[in-house]
């Protein structure tokens, strides 16, 4: 009789406080009230008992773990299902500690003490696990930072690098372009240099052509009166010259 209501007691408190569904753990999980009254409970075990079954107890109320609300939905959502998981599996681990931890268990039998000791190895490991999957959690998260910031940091150095290219063509470009119109006005104050060049040595030398004929030919005329007036002159002279010889023969005769 008392092993059957030790066993609906265990089930009773299992239902209500190992409950995989229920979405408003962690919760406060409260001793069940069991007085047996039996003449060979020895009150130093029951109240070792009673410790071990308090110590358990203290494990169900679980802190809730805080969600950075910077990540992304699908690690969100990954975070979120491991962690029912491990609600779940500490729901299972809780309920089995306690289904074999209870204080009316006063008699401690080898086969308890192995199976106590095997949940508690089995719960050092889960721990243990538990850690490990947390750190490596960690690490990914850290992994996955780093690589969002390196992955920020070459975004960022593209952009710097594309906009530099860029600006360095533009300015390529407009150095080109101010070369040209220089170019350009080089060429055009030269052609302009050239003709004023050219229609100066064109004035100057159509005036030296100028005064050129004109003193040959003020010198042709000054030759042709020259000419003339030699040849007036020699003219005079052998005028001169028939005469006195004309009167010459007339002396003789």
């Amino acid at each position: 009789m008392s092993t059957a209501k030790i066993k609906n007691r265990h089930n009773s408190s299992s239902l209500t406080t190992c409950d995989p569904f229920n979405q408003s753990f962690p919760l406060h999980l409260q001793s069940p009230k069991i007085n047996i009254k039996s003449p060979k409970i020895n009150s130093k075990n029951c109240l070792k008992s009673s410790i071990t079954f308090r110590k358990l107890s203290s494990f169900a109320s679980v802190p809730d773990l805080i969600i950075p609300s910077n990540l992304s939905p699908k690690h969100i959502s990954e975070i979120n299902h491991f962690k029912q998981q491990k609600i779940i599996e500490y729901k299972e681990t809780l309920e089995s500690c306690l289904n074999f931890s209870s204080p009316v268990s006063v008699i401690k039998s080898p086969y308890t003490v192995c199976k106590r000791e095997k949940l508690k190895s089995m719960n050092q490991k889960a721990e243990i696990k538990r850690k490990e999957i947390i750190k490596k959690k960690e690490q990914e998260e850290i992994k996955r930072l780093k690589q969002s910031q390196s992955l920020k940091l070459n975004s960022v150095y593209c952009r710097m690098s594309q906009t530099n290219e860029k600006n360095q063509k533009e300015k390529a470009f407009k150095d080109k372009l101010e070369r040209k119109k220089n170019l350009k006005d080089q060429e055009k104050n030269e052609s302009i240099l050239k003709t004023l060049a050219i229609e100066n040595i064109r004035n100057f030398y159509t005036d030296r052509i100028s005064e050129l004929k004109e003193r040959i030919r003020n010198e042709k005329f000054q030759n042709d009166i020259i000419k003339y007036e030699q040849k007036k002159v020699v003219f005079e002279l052998k005028k001169e010259k028939k005469q006195m010889k004309k009167g010459k023969q007339i002396l003789l005769i």
